[in-house]
């Protein structure tokens, strides 16, 4: 039996410390409009780690809810996901999710899927919910017709609750898309996080409420 405590507890470990790397060990990708996104070589795979900092207008509990919720999830992140489904509730905290995405890059990069544990842990002293997940393997979570089969090493993001019930995000993504040439790789994810973040902020103003 998988052992998903054991995950877990490994990807906190992992994003915690890229987190603690100061910024001179990243390379910035995109400084725009208030979001920020870096970029450095990844330890677990042939690839980058990519990291966004940013603030969306709704707490922490609100993305979380935005992130987590399927009937939500697909209305507001329309660059990035298809459809995403709830395959196993391991516990209240910690669940395994189906993820689709659309075609990407003008149909230069084709619809993939994922199989991710996820996990949030909740802070409220600190006003913080941390998130992480990676890819897995499971009976009820095969490979999509159309799609093509990617993983996400350990990744992760920051919820901070600040000022004005608004929320600073960082975000650590660590996703191997099979992506080839090289160059189309590294160009991909810094593009697709910036949607995926410009989508965030317009879909608090909807979705963003409790």
């Amino acid at each position: 039996m998988t052992d998903y405590q054991a995950i877990a507890a490994s990807n906190f470990e992992k994003i915690d410390v890229l987190a603690a790397l100061p910024e001179s060990e990243w390379k910035e990708d995109k400084d725009k409009k208030g979001a920020k996104i870096w970029h450095r070589k990844s330890t677990e795979f042939d690839g980058r780690a990519v990291k966004s900092e940013y603030e969306v207008d709704a707490t922490p509990e609100a993305i979380k809810d935005m992130i987590m919720n399927p009937a939500k999830r697909t209305k507001w992140d329309v660059h990035n996901t298809k459809d995403f489904n709830e395959v196993e509730d391991v516990d209240e905290d910690m669940g395994i999710y189906h993820t689709v995405s659309p075609s990407m890059m003008g149909g230069i990069v084709s619809s993939r899927d994922v199989c991710d544990l996820i996990v949030y842990r909740s802070y409220p002293d600190k006003n913080l919910l941390r998130g992480t997940w990676s890819s897995i393997h499971h009976p009820k979570c095969p490979e999509v017709k159309g799609a093509k089969r990617a993983h996400y090493y350990a990744s992760g993001n920051f919820l901070q609750g600040i000022e004005g019930g608004k929320t600073r995000v960082t975000d650590i993504i660590q996703f191997d898309g099979h992506l080839t040439p090289r160059s189309v790789a590294e160009k991909f994810l810094p593009g697709a996080m910036m949607d995926y973040i410009k989508d965030m902020r317009k879909g608090a103003k909807d979705f963003g409420q409790l």
